[in-house]
């Protein structure tokens, strides 16, 4: 993860004698658009701070911003991934808890282009409920830029990140996830498939004819895929209605075509002749080629295979994580299992990890749960995490440093100061007995570089040192040196900048 921090010195002919001295506060690297910290798409947030920031007099504040006023802005830029994207403030254990967001388009995708507003937060968090969660369709490729500001004339510190709006059932590469079981229909059991086309902004017109039972050009559908564990498993369509049933194989950006079929409500249809292993999709519509965008779809998969429970279903076999690790896991066929109890919330089907902090971290920890791919669909609860205090093990009463209970399927957030040396467990459950396919991952807090120079003015022929401090490993300065201080000579006005690597 970088943070870009740049620096101006002025050059002057002459040398400018101060009676008394004067100190200023040191307003943040990326208080003015043209300096925006350039941020990661995907997994991870950047840690900023608007203290001492200064007002951006253009472009006109945001209109869903109340009140609609800047006080103490700062900007981000990143360069979209996917169409659909959210920008998020949303993370708690900073001192900033009351954020306003805008991001913007420009005209040429620098600074200096016209910009144009895409994108509006005001609250809206489920972590924090003052910070705000902005969700955007984009143009893949381009640049845009992220003004945050404190509600009022509020200041302190924040994590900002930008990334997929993941959506299951959306999209052929974010379908939800079905298990094939021999147990009944339920979101529980994990084999059951329910989702709602709504909001229809998440869920565009398909735009492809994909060789179904109708022309589904002008549909909306919802996706799911399964991995075979058997030769063949049982469709039942509960959906309320009769639907239509496209079956692929293939790889999600390169499906290929089985069949369709439509099945009327309650009843059932079997796919057969599958290879145990691969990776098969479904495409659910309406039947006749109906175009109505909130429709609800839910169907069921069944065979003779019992489900497993996974390997760190019982706390006495948590798996161990290391930060900086993207793990991919599901609490599916996890089952309920304690002490400790969450801290918040009741178990049902949960899962465990545990983590030892290393003996150099410094600084906080951000424990990040993302694309979480739930049975429910739009509709989901998620995940509920419990943090436990260093020394708790299994079998020992609860007692939290952090806990998340959101009631969402949005991104779950937990910031900490850990001990270093420390042992954390963490529990996972699935609320009201969700199941969910679900990414995360442990990392420490993005450096914030603060750069200082020993002298505010020079002479030409003159030095002046410029010394970056933050809890970084490296740096690489603009003039191609390395190291947390150099010395620079310029002759004219010269802008210097410093990448540093956590």
């Amino acid at each position: 993860m970088k943070n870009i921090t740049r620096i101006l010195i002025p050059v002057f002919m002459f040398v400018l004698s101060l009676t008394n001295t004067s100190v200023f506060a040191q307003v943040p690297g990326n208080d003015l658009i043209c300096n925006a910290t350039s941020i990661s798409v995907g997994l991870g947030c950047t840690q900023g701070t608007n203290l001492n920031a200064t007002i951006t007099g253009s472009p006109a504040v945001a209109p869903c911003w109340n009140p609609a006023s800047a006080s103490n802005d700062v900007w981000y830029s990143f360069v979209a991934s996917t169409i659909n994207m959210t920008v998020s403030t949303d993370f708690s254990g900073l001192t900033l808890n009351n954020t306003q967001v805008g991001v913007y388009s420009s005209s040429n995708n620098t600074c200096n282009g016209t910009l144009t507003l895409v994108g509006c937060g005001e609250n809206g968090g489920t972590n924090v409920t003052n910070n705000s969660i902005t969700n955007m369709s984009l143009v893949i490729g381009n640049t845009y830029f992220i003004r945050i500001d404190g509600n009022g004339n509020s200041t302190g510190t924040f994590c900002v990140s930008a990334y997929d709006t993941y959506t299951p059932g959306s999209t052929p590469c974010e379908a939800q996830i079905v298990n094939p079981n021999n147990s009944s229909c339920s979101n529980l059991n994990g084999n059951l498939a329910t989702n709602a086309t709504n909001p229809s902004a998440s869920y565009p017109v398909l735009g492809i004819d994909y060789g179904g039972c109708d022309n589904e050009t002008n549909q909306v559908g919802a996706w799911s895929t399964f991995v075979a564990n058997s030769n063949s498993v049982t469709l039942t369509n509960s959906s309320g209605g009769a639907r239509d049933y496209t079956f692929f194989t293939g790889t999600c950006d390169n499906l290929q075509w089985i069949s369709c079929t439509s099945v009327a409500n309650n009843l059932t249809t079997l796919l057969g002749g599958l290879t145990v292993g691969n990776n098969y999709y479904l495409l659910t519509t309406l039947q006749a080629g109906a175009t109505t965008t909130g429709i609800n779809t839910t169907h069921c998969l069944t065979n003779t295979i019992p489900c497993t429970p996974p390997t760190n279903d019982n706390c006495s076999n948590a798996l161990a994580v290391t930060a900086n690790v993207l793990y991919n896991v599901t609490n599916y066929c996890a089952t309920a299992d304690n002490p400790p109890l969450l801290c918040s919330g009741t178990l049902q089907n949960n899962i465990w990890f545990t983590w030892t902090t290393p003996a150099n971290w410094t600084g906080l920890a951000f424990f990040q749960l993302f694309q979480e791919n739930c049975r429910n669909g739009s509709t989901t609860e998620g995940m509920q995490c419990s943090v436990y205090t260093a020394g708790v093990v299994c079998g020992s009463a609860a007692n939290c440093v952090a806990t998340s209970n959101t009631v969402t399927a949005n991104n779950v957030n937990i910031v900490w100061t850990p001990t270093p040396g420390a042992t954390y467990l963490i529990n996972y459950d699935g609320y009201s007995g969700e199941v969910c396919n679900m990414n995360f991952e442990i990392t420490n807090t993005a450096s914030v570089v603060v750069v200082s120079v020993n002298s505010p003015t020079i002479c030409v022929g003159d030095s002046v040192v410029l010394t970056a401090t933050s809890n970084a490993t490296g740096y690489t300065w603009s003039t191609g040196q390395t190291g947390s201080s150099i010395t620079v000579s310029p002759s004219v006005t010269t802008s210097y900048s410093v990448s540093a690597t956590a």
